[in-house]
């Protein structure tokens, strides 16, 4: 019984050591790494040494300077013989901070210190620290430090050394476990000493067993189970053995290791000629990671000088020759499975269509490279291709369809080769094609998928003809199976999928087409804007069933949950975080997470949150896009993702969400764009990152501040919100990681910026700035204190003047009143004299008042006299008001003659269509004063050259538009009937036919008109010819080279008495087409504003100097609100006329 128990175990082990393995791809060849070089702002491609601070920057040592990168840009910090403040040398050779956080670099001339607050370097004059190699914190205030001409122990704040521990060239430091220091020189070997520095042991290469295989000590290195490494450039790896005290060497590939990194329990070594070798420290097996020269995502070279990990887990590499080198593990849980890059290059054909899984075997539907089989024991991969001399092979190498039939068949879609069962026991296909003498064959034989469902019909779907049933018996093909209604069609179908229900979903680039088996009944559903209920998008690419009986549709426009009891769909995308909305993919990992594909984008659905995680092209090793429908999870639990780049592959327990919390940073100031620098005036005391309070005047008005989350992977999706608290009232979110304000209000606020990762984890905290809003002198406390005591003191002064001015007008009104009194005593006396006399009086005035009484009667009987005459007069009035009616009438009349007037004027002058024909570019500024206008413009053609004028007649409203209508007429007079070209000669007539019209012969009239008229011809050689004459009125033009030109007109006017000798006279210029010609009347300049303030000649042609290069449009408009601004709510003073023209 034992034995045959012993048998069983045996044997069940047999059996399951397969079934442990199946699912497993070969081991993966190559990482997926982001590349970092000069071209990205890199100072030098040789990187030497690799550092994160205590803010969260990242610190790179060159060649040439050192850099300090916030995960957008470089900031470069090199040596300047002419600043003590810069670095010793460009040779940047280590990295580190103290106890207090403060970062020290030793560079080939010696040790430097950073000063954060003004962002420079102060140089530590000390001989012995030349060609500083190594430096190591040792407690709060002291660093170990290892330089060409030995080790010391440095302190910090003193900054003086303490102690000489050796007097050898020390390039390697390890302070071990035991607080043991491990010092390793470059031609000496390891120098072993107490915490102390009193050096206990030396280790040196010798022919003797278990000694250092050379002194050339490159790295030394203590792993996480305290087992100590050095690596040496001679002599490769060794491992120290602490019981016996030897070394043993470790075989490699290569004899030369520069610096030794513990990840995921293996060891990666860098070397100078096989990049990464990745070393398992149990078997001492391994692994390479090299460059590839056809994979931008492998790494950059293979010559690697040093790792970091930074505090995100990020691995950073230094190369030699081409820059930087940044690994994520995140990035490296999704792999590229392909026929020429990625690390795994199985395929033969990297567009993969479709998937499908068994026990024993992957399948992979390609679209070119036909049916590849991949046997999950012996990881090896089967091509099946379409042989014409076979005809048991697959019909088309074109797979668009893998899907698992009964009796262990899988049916096969293809394009061109109809549709194939496909039989893995035997490896043979059955075709069943299209026969053109049996109409009951297959329509066509591209065949997008083949299926039966659960009531045992084969359903197919046929390019262009749509849903189709096939009997497998017969090979007979039946179309227009399912109940489409009138106007709907089918035809565009490409994928469908049976729910555990019994429904069929079809999916067509028209929408989604859901056929109940049970009832034969079929539903349609489609987007539509207005119904919030309804599919996302009208390319349903796949319909999935989740493990909890949910039904998904992946759409062009998101993800959507399908209620199919209520018909009703949620949907889900941009809002709840996705990068793309256009869904091609779907499937389930074990923990009920939904993982789609969108592009070249693969996002995590959170099903209970409702949040989307993304991982991008750069994530997953791919440049292609997703095909529609091609998911799968294996029973390994991996996922796949079918694109034109080949399969992305991953297994979601490896997929972490970047969970750690960026510093938040301020990078930089800008004033009116352009950055502030510490120096003598800046309101920078210290850089804006150690900054905590700025003050600005009331002229700074214009300032940005650039801040960063220090998230290396994928920053471009980083996030950020801010807000100037005291200005803003809601917090602004984007990507921009910059906010720029201006003409702030005087007063004290405060930024404050928040930021998050690529995975959308935020830093709540952020970090702030007080911004201090300086006002004018004038808007100052001081100022107003000074004022008001000022006018205290005014007030004070004037007070005591107008007392003490009193005063003195007392004493004054004293000896007056004394003067007065005496007058008044000798008036009393003339009083009384005066009494007797008036009682005289007063006898006579009674005998006068009996007199006025009888004159009082006679004026009561004047006074009904004028009631009378008043009742005449209101007569009177009632008839003037009715002729004033009249007249009200007459001038209604008078007015609706002088619209009409209106109208007959504008009927003369060239309309828009007329003027557009003769100049192509043109504008016209045409305002009259009144209803009618007395200045008119004038347009015609004659003999191959073009007549422009702009007139102005004396006077303005009803005189001057019988003025206008007299100079049209004689315009179209003179050039269109008596053909007179020659301008001069035109204005001249004019002027003769209009002292006629007007008979100033014999009249005292002297009304005229200023004009300017121009008569333009084409060149051959790219010029015009513009021939000007002007009556009182000059001619502007406008040349290319930005330069305003005037031609005075002649002093002569139309019309009116004039001065004998004075004649009318011809300009002739010959100008480059595209130059402006401006033809105006005086009403414009003459404009005056509130304060009888003329535009002017001056400001006007200043003006049409600084528009003449706009558009032609625009300059109507800039010279209308010229006129606005200007004018106010004055009155228009004349008539207003300016032609603009582009020759």
């Amino acid at each position: 019984m034992k034995l045959l128990s012993k048998l069983t175990t045996v044997l069940l082990l047999t059996l399951l050591i397969p079934i442990l393995s199946m699912g497993q791809f070969p081991e993966k060849t190559s990482y997926s790494f982001d590349r970092f070089s000069i071209q990205d702002g890199l100072s030098n491609v040789s990187v030497h040494s690799i550092y994160q601070d205590s803010k969260g920057f990242m610190w790179f040592g060159t060649l040439m300077g050192l850099n300090r990168y916030d995960g957008y840009n470089f900031k470069i910090y090199k040596n300047s013989t002419k600043d003590n403040n810069t670095l010793f040398s460009n040779y940047i050779n280590c990295i580190t901070e103290d106890g207090e956080e403060n970062l020290w670099v030793g560079d080939a001339g010696g040790l430097n210190v950073y000063h954060r607050d003004k962002d420079n370097f102060e140089r530590i004059p000390i001989p012995e620290f030349v060609g500083c190699r190594v430096i190591q914190k040792h407690g709060t205030d002291k660093l170990w430090i290892g330089s060409l001409k030995g080790f010391f122990l440095f302190d910090t704040k003193k900054k003086v050394i303490i102690k000489n521990i050796s007097g050898k060239y020390i390039n390697q430091l390890l302070v071990d476990n035991e607080s043991n220091l491990w010092m390793g020189s470059e031609t000496d070997g390891i120098y072993l000493a107490s915490e102390n520095g009193t050096i206990n042991a030396i280790f040196k290469s010798s022919n003797k067993k278990g000694s250092l295989p050379n002194n050339n000590i490159e790295v030394i290195h203590q792993d996480s189970k305290g087992t100590i490494r050095v690596g040496t450039e001679g002599g490769g790896l060794c491992v120290y053995n602490p019981k016996n005290k030897e070394f043993k060497q470790i075989a490699l590939p290569t004899n030369v290791v520069w610096d030794i990194l513990e990840v995921n329990d293996k060891l990666w070594l860098s070397t100078p000629e096989h990049g990464v070798i990745i070393l398992d420290p149990k078997t001492n097996s391994f692994e390479s990671i090299t460059n590839k020269i056809n994979d931008p995502k492998s790494i950059s070279e293979n010559h690697i000088l040093t790792f970091f990990r930074d505090k995100s887990e990020n691995i950073w590499l230094g190369g030699f020759r081409k820059g930087l080198n940044y690994w994520n593990s995140q990035t490296n849980a999704f792999s590229l499975v392909s026929s020429n890059r990625g690390g795994y290059e199985l395929l033969t054909s990297n567009n993969v269509i479709s998937l499908e899984e068994d026990v024993n075997n992957i399948y992979f539907g390609t679209d070119g490279g036909g049916l590849n089989v991949l046997n999950k024991r012996t990881k090896k991969m089967k091509v099946f291709k379409h042989n014409p001399n076979n005809p048991n092979s697959i019909g088309s190498n074109a797979i668009l369809s893998i899907t698992k039939g009964r009796n262990g068949f899988y049916w096969i879609g293809t394009w061109g080769g109809g549709l194939n069962k496909f039989d893995p026991k035997t490896e043979t296909f059955t075709k069943i094609v299209r026969d053109p003498k049996n109409p009951n064959t297959l329509p066509n034989n591209n065949i997008w998928k083949g299926y039966e469902d659960s009531k045992g019909n084969f359903w197919i779907i046929v390019h262009n003809i749509g849903v189709c049933l096939l009997d497998l018996e017969t090979g007979d093909v039946t179309r227009e199976v399912l109940p489409i209604k009138k106007g709907e069609s089918i035809e565009s179908s490409f994928n469908m999928f049976e729910s555990s229900d019994g429904h069929m979903f079809f999916n067509s680039y028209y929408g989604l087409y859901v056929y109940d088996l049970n009832t034969e009944k079929l539903k349609k559903y489609y987007p539509d804007e207005k119904d919030p209920n309804a599919i996302a998008g009208g390319v349903p690419s796949q319909v999935f069933e989740s493990s909890d009986g949910e039904l998904w549709v992946t759409t062009s426009g998101g993800l959507s949950k399908f209620d199919i009891a209520t018909e009703e769909f949620v949907s889900y995308g941009e809002q709840e975080g996705l990068a793309s909305a256009e869904i091609t993919a779907i499937a389930e990992d074990e923990e009920g997470y939904l993982w789609i594909s969108a592009k070249n984008n693969i996002a995590r659905f959170d099903p209970k949150k409702k949040v989307f995680i993304n991982y991008l092209g750069s994530d997953l090793s791919q440049d292609g896009e997703f095909n529609k429908g091609c998911a799968f999870r294996l029973n390994s639990g991996e996922i796949l993702f079918g694109n034109s780049s080949g399969i992305t592959l991953f297994n979601p327990f490896d997929v972490r969400q970047n969970s750690v919390v960026p510093p938040v940073v301020f990078t930089d100031f800008l004033l009116f764009n352009k950055e502030v620098k510490l120096e003598e005036g800046s309101p920078l005391e210290n850089v804006v990152e150690e900054t905590s309070e700025i003050s600005l005047t009331h002229e700074q008005s214009v300032f940005t501040i650039d801040f960063a989350a220090l998230n290396y992977y994928h920053a471009d999706r980083n996030q950020y919100k801010y807000k100037l608290i005291g200005f803003d009232k809601e917090w602004r979110d984007g990507s921009r990681r910059s906010a720029t304000y201006t003409n702030l209000d005087p007063g004290t606020y405060t930024f404050h910026v928040k930021g998050s990762n690529n995975h959308n984890i935020w830093n709540e905290k952020g970090d702030s700035i007080v911004l201090n809003i300086l006002p004018p002198w004038w808007k100052t406390l001081w100022f107003r204190i000074l004022f008001i005591v000022t006018l205290i003191g005014l007030f004070v002064a004037f007070y005591k003047y107008r007392t003490l001015k009193l005063k003195r007008e007392q004493v004054k009104l004293e000896f007056i009143i004394q003067e007065r009194t005496e007058e008044v005593v000798a008036q009393n006396e003339e009083l009384s004299e005066q009494q007797i006399a008036i009682t005289t009086q007063n006898q006579e005035l009674q005998e006068q008042q009996k007199e006025i009484t009888v004159q009082n009667e006679e004026l009561l009987q004047q006074q009904e006299e004028i009631l009378a005459q008043r009742n005449y007069i209101e007569d009177k009035n009632n008839q003037l008001l009715g002729q004033n009616d009249k007249l009200k009438s007459q001038h209604q009349h008078i007015t609706n003659s002088v619209r009409y007037a209106k109208t007959i004027q504008s009927a003369v002058l060239p309309n828009k269509e007329y003027l557009s024909e003769l100049f192509a570019e043109h504008f016209i500024l045409f305002k009259p004063k009144d209803i009618v206008a007395g200045d008119f413009y004038w347009a015609g053609e004659n003999n191959n050259s073009k007549y422009i004028a702009a007139i102005d007649c004396t006077g303005h409203g009803v005189p001057g538009a019988f003025m206008s209508m007299i100079g049209n007429a004689s315009f179209n007079y003179l050039i269109n009937e008596l053909k007179i070209d020659d301008p001069k000669d035109i204005l001249e007539r004019l002027h003769q036919r209009v002292r006629v019209a007007l008979k100033q012969d014999t009249s005292n009239n002297t009304d005229g008109m200023d004009l300017c008229l121009c008569k333009i011809t084409p060149k051959d050689d790219n010029s015009c010819e513009v021939v000007f004459s002007g009556a009182k009125r000059p001619l502007y033009y406008f040349t290319k080279d930005g330069v305003l030109h005037q031609v005075a007109g002649s002093k002569k006017a139309i019309g009116g008495m004039q001065r004998k000798g004075r004649k009318f006279e011809n300009n002739t210029l010959t100008i480059e087409k595209g130059t402006i010609i401006y033809l105006t009347t005086d009403g414009y300049m003459d404009q005056n504003n509130k304060g009888r303030k003329k535009i002017g000649k001056i400001l006007f042609e200043k003006f049409l100097t600084g528009i003449g290069r706009l558009p032609m449009d625009i300059q109507n408009e800039q010279l209308e609100r010229l006129l606005a601004l200007h004018q106010e709510d004055e009155l228009q003073r004349d008539d207003i006329t300016i032609l603009g023209i582009k020759v």
